[in-house]
């Protein structure tokens, strides 16, 4: 990668950067700097893989956000701003270059009556408001939802939202979206076990693995390249069915909604170059490079990700700092 170090050069940084080859590695620090088609011609350069983005830890994000929760009355409020910053998420995802996402939303039962029945009415809003509308037809997108087994009071809109019905299948869209409901009725195994029973009963023989994706999501879609969380590090019934096993994974500390530009360009970095490690490497390492990797083994000592604290409001806060030991907050 060029290094600019004459200031008259940098407005021409992106247009180098365009022209570089999918596999040319930058550097962070220059691909912090890029703007947001430079970001995207480099994740189409390298992948038309599938991302799935898993939204938690929103409560948080509203309160953290001056947003209030003492009533039920509240409850619309804080629904109409998730609904805005998950516009703001996958529109900031797909201008980075996503071309197939799966926005997994987890359905609670959990969390009382009053609760799980404003979120059974705010469904259809996050799925088929006139706002979300206007984000699929901006990116000439094929929608669709899955809500297998979904349960009644879900009342998941029976709806297909195909902007280019009229131009091309959903398999040529230039971008994709799925909205994968998922609930605690949902037993990953027992459900993908179902599936391939009832689809090699159709066949009359064992189904290849193409036709139990197609035959779940209702298109053909890729395998999972990346798959971004939040707050506790578990997947649970939220890894979308028949394609993972060799997906990235993120979880973010920070609720997803509250990611600035900067985080998204660290995730696609780490991604697209910093995970792909050498299997056969030498070990034969120049003195300065040895001592640079003890460094940094012992400063990893004592972090393990995924050790946290419960907060006096029952969330899970990461501790982000290793061996403490005083109880926060």
């Amino acid at each position: 990668m060029q290094k600019f170090t004459d200031p008259s050069q940098a407005e021409t940084r992106n247009e180098v950067v365009m022209e570089t080859t999918a596999d040319e590695v930058t550097d962070l620090n220059t691909f912090l700097d890029l703007d947001d088609q430079a970001v995207a011609h480099h994740v189409s350069a390298h992948s038309t893989a599938c991302w799935a983005v898993a939204v938690g830890g929103t409560r948080r994000a509203y309160l953290a956000n001056g947003g209030q929760l003492n009533s039920p009355a509240e409850y619309p409020r804080y629904m109409d701003w998730v609904n805005h910053q998950d516009i703001t998420l996958l529109d900031h995802i797909f201008r980075l270059g996503a071309r197939t996402v799966i926005r997994v939303m987890r359905f609670p039962r959990d969390r009382g009556g009053t609760y799980t029945s404003v979120a059974a009415e705010a469904l259809t809003r996050l799925i088929s408001s006139p706002s979300r509308r206007e984000l699929h037809a901006r990116y000439n997108m094929s929608v669709s939802v899955v809500a297998h087994t979904a349960p009644g009071e879900c009342r998941v809109p029976p709806l297909v939202i195909d902007h280019n019905a009229r131009s091309a299948p959903p398999s040529a869209a230039p971008r994709r979206l799925i909205y994968l409901l998922r609930g605690d009725w949902v037993d990953a195994g027992v459900e993908e076990a179902r599936m391939g029973f009832s689809l090699g009963k159709t066949l009359g023989r064992e189904p290849t693995k193409r036709e139990l994706i197609t035959g779940y999501y209702g298109l053909d879609i890729p395998p999972l390249a990346v798959y971004i969380g939040s707050g506790r590090p578990r997947t649970g019934n939220l890894l979308p069915p028949f394609i993972r096993g060799n997906e990235d994974l993120y979880w973010s500390q920070t609720p997803l909604l509250m990611l600035n530009g900067q985080d998204w360009r660290r995730i696609i970095f780490d991604h697209l170059w910093s995970r792909r490690t050498q299997g056969a490497r030498g070990y034969n390492l120049p003195e300065g490079d040895r001592r640079h990797l003890v460094n940094s083994v012992l400063a990893e000592r004592g972090h393990i990700l995924g050790i946290g604290r419960r907060h006096k409001h029952g969330f899970w806060i990461a501790d982000t700092t290793p061996g403490r030991r005083d109880g926060w907050p």
